[in-house]
């Protein structure tokens, strides 16, 4: 019995070599797994930095563009104002413009009022005249006819 539990404990021991060597093939595929994990830790530990570098950067360029819409609202606004300002004016102009427009109606109104009393007062001038030329050749007329009763009464 002692060479049966001598070859069995051979036999253990093939096991356990077997085994053994297994175990040490394992560790060995762990140990390049746990290699190769690494490596791809720090791979994306160095992606993980170049990505917060662009986080930072896109930060920065958000910051700035949020600068540069608010000097926009900011020129937005004054033109807004600007822009009322331009239409109050226009508002104000188109008022000055109709009361200017009323002005000229009731000036061209007057005007043509006045050419009707100018048309009037030529009209009753031509006939004063005309009878004034006549009152005068009247007066001329028994002017020689009194002249010529005189030179009759003097000779």
């Amino acid at each position: 019995m002692p060479d049966d539990r001598l070859d069995e404990i051979k036999i253990q021991i093939n096991q356990m070599s077997s085994m053994l060597a297994e175990l040490i093939h394992m560790v060995g595929r762990t140990n390049g797994a746990v290699e190769e994990l690494r490596s791809d830790i720090n791979e994306m530990r160095k992606e993980i930095n170049e990505l917060r570098a662009e986080v930072n950067e896109l930060r920065a360029e958000v910051n700035g563009l949020k600068a540069e819409t608010n000097e926009l609202r900011a020129e937005m606004s004054e033109l807004k104002a600007e822009v009322n300002g331009l239409r109050t004016e226009m508002n104000e102009l188109r008022t000055e413009m109709n009361e200017m427009k009323n002005k000229i109606t009731t000036m061209e109104d007057k005007i043509a009022a006045m050419e009707k009393d100018i048309a009037e007062i030529k009209a009753t001038l031509r006939e004063h005249t005309e009878k004034l030329d006549f009152a005068m050749f009247k007066l001329i007329n028994h002017e020689e006819q009194l002249f010529a009763m005189k030179r009759t009464n003097w000779k």
